[in-house]
């Protein structure tokens, strides 16, 4: 049924005017909410062709439940792998307080933290997966590439850091450390978490879920910060020498407390920002394969 006169400039109002064009009719690849049709170049105000599902419905409706449910389903899958990554983090620290009190930590901690890695760059690499036969904004694509690519770029530096120890501490000689082991550090702690929630927080804007995008931006800037925090510290002896560090031996010890409470806290904020976003892609995955059941 078509909308009157009257209601049209409110339902006009109501939509995305980037999905319009000067005609008010679909300048963009929208599909039917109800049965899959292309609904580009009618009528805003209009109906589809198809199955007379009104095309104001499917422009209203969040952009993220426009998107394929291949796609989606992937971020579902990257978001429960980060999860575990959470978990067998917690693991690792867990198993770091009590590893002068019972060896066989030491070996749990080792294990838990390699799960975490693990969990991390299969999660990152579904949750930025690209989207097929859709062009992202800039700023998208940007904050995906960097999501994507600095969790694996951490570990090849890790893994060179590892190499070059191997091959100068049997010799005895000075190690030539100090650039990869910067710079997987300032990957590790400060670029791969903000990338990833950053870019998390980019994929809830495409929601309903504005508070929640709101949430996950703070929560990347949170591990901005304190990352930056750890890249300074960690890289403290290079400077200053490891004699020097035992005058501040205090001021260090208060400092890793409040980084280390810092990180429960956004530990914390990110479990929550997982879970709800988990929810959410559940629901647009769930609407998508509805969408697909009734086009068939």
């Amino acid at each position: 049924m078509t909308v009157t006169q009257t209601g049209e400039a409110t339902l006009i109002k109501s939509i995305d005017p980037t999905l319009l064009d000067s005609d008010r009719r679909v300048a963009a690849d929208v599909d039917c909410f109800q049965c899959g049709y292309n609904l580009r170049t009618l009528p805003a105000t209009g109906v589809c062709p198809e199955c007379a599902g009104a095309v104001a419905d499917s422009l209203r409706r969040p952009e993220l439940y426009r998107a394929s449910a291949v796609w989606l389903s992937g971020l579902l899958h990257g978001v429960r792998c980060l999860l575990f990554a959470l978990l067998q983090l917690a693991i690792t620290a867990a198993a770091a307080v009590v590893v002068r009190f019972a060896m066989p930590a030491v070996g749990l901690a080792g294990l838990a933290g390699l799960g975490a890695v693990m969990f991390t760059l299969v999660g990152v690499a579904c949750l930025t997966a690209p989207e097929r036969h859709r062009h992202g904004q800039l700023e998208r694509e940007h904050w995906r590439q960097a999501a994507r690519w600095s969790p694996p770029a951490t570990c090849g530096l890790a893994l060179v850091t590892v190499c070059i120890v191997g091959i100068f501490l049997p010799a005895r000689v000075s190690l030539p450390v100090s650039v990869p082991f910067a710079a997987t550090v300032f990957l590790g702690l400060v670029v791969s978490p903000f990338a990833v929630l950053r870019y998390l927080a980019i994929l809830l804007r495409r929601t309903r879920e504005a508070a929640l995008a709101r949430l996950a931006g703070h929560a990347a800037v949170a591990l901005l910060t304190l990352g930056i925090m750890n890249f300074l510290h960690a890289l403290l002896p290079l400077f200053t020498g490891i004699q020097a560090l035992h005058q501040f031996r205090d001021l260090r010890l208060i400092v890793v407390g409040l980084t280390g409470l810092g990180y429960l806290v956004c530990g914390l904020l990110s479990t929550y920002v997982l879970l709800r976003s988990r929810h959410v892609f559940s629901q647009a995955l769930a609407a998508s394969e509805s969408r697909r059941v009734r086009s068939d």
